[in-house]
């Protein structure tokens, strides 16, 4: 997939912590289609991914300007997406913080920001810093959904374990098309393989 492949537009990303599963929402405007389509996906995302997520938590705590003492408690767990008829990217970040004296978390998501149509403009906007942030966790998912994983540690010849890599694969799961009118976006889960399976086929006796 290229990295200027506008055929694939993110609308939202979700790590679902609880289960380690992934969900994109996203559209697909290729051979002048307009579907939307929702994924729930079970093989884990590169080591990239994971990072640029981890990157948006400054991100958030700016927007909601937080001291310190909150920022470092808070994580980004999604982006949800909006592009406006012109394409100007705004966001917002999806959170969780936690409250110690609680043992809870509070959920919570920022204000929408949008990118600054200009270098004029005044308003509330996204710094540059922040934009660019948001639009490689935008790059991140495309590559997820067009087949990028994190390669499963498999065992070596001689019984050593092979250390994880990130590569590019063909996707297991078939997102469920829905067409742009519709109401909901269904939901599909992933086909897994057992990778414990895998590795005593391929050990000698």
């Amino acid at each position: 997939m290229s990295e200027k492949d506008v055929s694939l537009k993110i609308k939202s990303v979700k790590v679902m912590e609880a289960t380690e599963k992934i969900k994109v929402v996203y559209k697909d405007t290729s051979n002048n289609k307009d579907d939307e389509l929702t994924g729930i996906y079970s093989d884990k995302a590169s080591p990239e991914f994971y990072t640029t997520m981890e990157k948006l938590n400054a991100i958030a705590a700016g927007i909601c300007q937080f001291a310190n003492e909150y920022a470092k408690r808070l994580h980004v767990y999604g982006v949800t997406y909006h592009y406006s008829k012109d394409g100007t990217m705004g966001a917002m970040l999806n959170c969780k913080m936690e409250l110690p004296d609680t043992e809870q978390e509070l959920v919570f998501s920022t204000p929408m920001r949008k990118c600054a149509p200009d270098d004029i403009t005044e308003g509330l906007f996204l710094s540059d810093t922040a934009a660019k942030a948001l639009w490689n966790m935008e790059l991140e998912t495309r590559k997820y959904i067009s087949g990028k994983r994190a390669q499963v540690s498999l065992f070596g010849d001689n019984g050593e374990v092979i250390e994880e890599q990130p590569t590019m694969t063909e996707s297991l799961e078939k997102p469920q098309k829905i067409s742009a009118t519709a109401n909901q976006a269904a939901q599909i889960r992933a086909k897994v393989i057992d990778i414990s399976k895998l590795a005593a086929e391929t050990l000698p006796n």
